[in-house]
This record gives C-alpha cells, structure tokens and sequence, in this order.
C-alpha cells in the first residue's frame, strides 16, 4: 500500500458540499492501493479517525470583539448585486483582507506545522489536497517538501465569479493561485473545461478532469416514491441569488396564467435558507401557494424527497468562467434517479455535457423551454408514468468510480519520483 496525506477542511461531520467528494476518496482509495491519513482542522470531539489540528476562527473571534451574533439561518440576506451601504462595502473590503484568502486562514498555521512534523517524520508517497478552502492550498504550499502533491481544485480560484470581489481581491488571488499551485506535482478539477481552464494559467501543469460522485450505498436504503402534486425540488444554495430562480418562476407563473396547470396540482419545493430576498422574489411572481421554502432540514429528508419528486432543478448563472462549473449537487441527484431540469448558464456548459452524456436530464436557457420541460413533467404526473433513471446511466459516477480516478493520479505522481 502506498501511503497518502490526504488534507481537506470538509471531511464528516462537517456538513457541506464539499465533504461528499472527501468522503469518497476517505472511503474508497484503499481499494486501489492507498492508504490514507486525513488532516483536517479541530472537529471539536472525541473522533480518532482524522490528523486533527489547531484552528483559529478568526471571523469568530471579530464578530465576538464586537458583540456581534450570528444564527443558523439570517433571513435578512442581501440579494447577490444589490447595492450595499458604504460603511457596509467597508466592512467587508476590511474582513476580507483580514480573512485572506479565506474565513479558515487561521488553520493555515496549525496545519502547515503539523504537516511539516508529519513529512519530516515519516514517508509519505504523496498529498492530496482538496479546496475550496484555498486556505488548504496555502498550508500545503508551505509544508510538503520533496513529497509530489496533487492539488484537487473544486472551484475555480483566481477566475471564481461566483462571488462578489474587488478589484484588489481579484489581484491577489491571482498572484496566490500562481505561487501556491505552481509547486503542485499535478491538479485536478471537477469537469474538462474548468481542468482546460487550470492548463491555461498553469502551462505544462498536468490537470486532470474527475466529476464527483454519489454514495450508491447511501441511496440504497431510500425508496422512490411520488407526491399528490407534480413536484420540481431544488436543494442546495443559491448565493444570494446568484443562482437566480427568476426563469423558474417565469415559467411556473405562465402555466399557472395559461390554465395548463393549478396551484393544487403544481409545488416546488425548496432545500436551501430562507433568506428574505427569495420569499419576496415568490410573493411578487405571486407563487406563496406553490412554492415552499424548506429551510434547513436533515439529510434524510432531503434526499427522500428526491427521490418523490418529478423533477430536480439546477440553477446557474451565465459568468465569464461558468461554463466549467458543476455543481456537486449534480451527482447526488444522480444518486436519486429523477430527471434533472438544469435552469440558465452559459452556451457552452459542462452540465449540459454530462446531462447529454448520461441522458438524466435536459437544460433551458430560455423561459419558453423551462415551461415546456415543466409542462412535460406535469402531463407525466397526469398519467403516472413518473420516470426513474436507470442505475447504468449513472453507474460511472459513483463515489468508487471518483476514488479510483483519483488513484490513477496518485499513483503516477508517486511512479515519477526516483
């Protein structure tokens, strides 16, 4: 067995999209021969799976200088572009540099010390490094020596337009992704044309495209099901708006208008926050009676709500370098075996390659065909014939088929090294 370092901040119990993709590869690279001991920052319990390290919130630790509290859920949100206060652009510019590149750069410290202790210490054939957070890329930039690292890239980073950034964050970002990515051995992304996108800015760096994937054995204790009312699900988060509902709406609203459907034969459901902004934008396309906002809720629930719904909605935006991204919801609705319905993006879209590829689904860039895709979907309900996916159009993006993909870049990083 080869040995791998494998450091990521989402790992279980952390809840985010991005512990899926660390599951996998925690769970499954033994299989292919790598043995694996995972770095990450303080859980806070009594778990002896992981490498635990130091970790200084340091976004915490403002807010508690300043009495500020925060919950679970703020209702009061503001809508992605919206027009922010000056003091409030302020505040942000300063919280920014102060939590570059990241709200985890306090576990910078903690976690390049306890990685250099562990390459000094002992042989390692590789890291792996998985980010978002850049703040990983940092720690491992600074801590891994001769040991060849493969830097697993999420997102996009210097060229990420999914959030809001100044023109000073943008120049930095730059300058950090070159200085930390350049000492990688290899990178890899979560489609072709986010990995096209790495080769551009990194010439002559090896970087390989591997989707995410889904638990098979987590979705095999889930029953499909139906509701009474055709159903459209989205789960997951819409940045503010970002991932903007409005075409969805549009639609929803026109078939209501038209009579093609009723509000007692129509819901969508929404898995994501209820941000202020997102129930005014419902109330003013006058959908409070179809469209539900959920909150968050367990896992459990969601998922077996998947499973009963007639349609699972992705929401993108159209940015410069979207065309590459995917979101890792995605492959859990690959997991569930319902049609998806991918709303907007860009003309050329990774997820409307894999949709093609797969045949799980259909992507509009136009009202008119989102209300046709939703009038099918409602005919379908209509006459019982609600459709499943078949488990071999999927069967190449489970978390094992991830993992293995992964080992093969491992393995060849490692074979480099004389």
């Amino acid at each position: 067995m080869r040995r791998l370092l494998f450091v990521s901040y989402w790992v279980p119990p952390r809840m985010a999209i991005g512990t899926v993709r660390s599951s996998h590869l925690i769970k499954h690279l033994s299989k292919f021969g790598w043995e694996v001991t995972t770095v990450t920052a303080c859980l806070g319990s009594d778990r002896t799976a992981f490498v635990e390290t130091g970790f200084w919130d340091v976004k915490g630790s403002i807010k508690h200088a300043f009495g500020m509290n925060g919950g679970a859920e703020n209702p009061n949100v503001a809508q992605y572009g919206s027009k922010r206060p000056l003091h409030k652009r302020a505040i942000s510019l300063v919280s920014g540099l102060v939590t570059y590149p990241d709200e985890q750069v306090g576990w910078v410290p903690h976690a390049a010390r306890t990685l250099r202790d562990m390459v000094t210490q002992n042989q390692w054939d590789a890291i792996l490094s998985s980010a978002p957070p850049m703040s990983t890329n940092l720690a491992v930039a600074l801590a891994h020596g001769r040991v060849p690292w493969v830097a697993d890239m999420r997102d996009l980073w210097a060229e990420d337009d999914s959030t809001e950034h100044s023109a000073l964050r943008s120049y930095m970002d730059d300058k950090l992704e070159r200085l930390c990515l350049g000492q990688a051995s290899a990178m890899t992304a979560t489609s072709e044309r986010s990995a096209q996108r790495f080769r551009q800015r990194h010439p002559g760096k090896l970087c390989v495209p591997i989707s995410t994937g889904f638990d098979d054995e987590e979705w095999q204790v889930i029953p499909f099901g139906s509701e009474p009312e055709c159903t459209l699900l989205y789960a997951g988060t819409l940045y503010r708006g970002k991932r903007d509902p409005s075409m969805l709406f549009t639609a929803v609203r026109r078939l209501l208008d038209e009579g093609s459907a009723t509000p007692a034969e129509l819901r969508v459901d929404f898995y994501t926050p209820r941000e202020t902004w997102l129930l005014e934008l419902i109330a003013r396309f006058g959908l409070d009676d179809v469209v539900r906002v959920h909150g968050f809720v367990d896992r459990s629930i969601v998922l077996a709500a998947q499973r009963r719904a007639d349609r699972l909605i992705v929401l993108s935006w159209d940015g410069p370098t979207a065309e590459g991204v995917v979101a890792g919801k995605l492959f859990e609705y690959f997991g569930a075996r319902r049609p998806v319905l991918a709303i907007g993006g860009p003309p050329v879209f990774a997820v409307e390659d894999l949709l093609n590829e797969t045949g799980t689904g259909v992507r509009c860039r136009t009202i008119d065909d989102t209300a046709i895709e939703i009038r099918n979907a409602i005919t379908q309900h209509r006459n019982g014939a609600i459709r499943m996916i078949e488990p071999s159009a999927v069967a190449a993006y489970t978390g094992e088929a991830c993992a293995q993909q992964f080992a093969r870049v491992l393995n060849g990083v490692a074979s480099s090294v004389t």
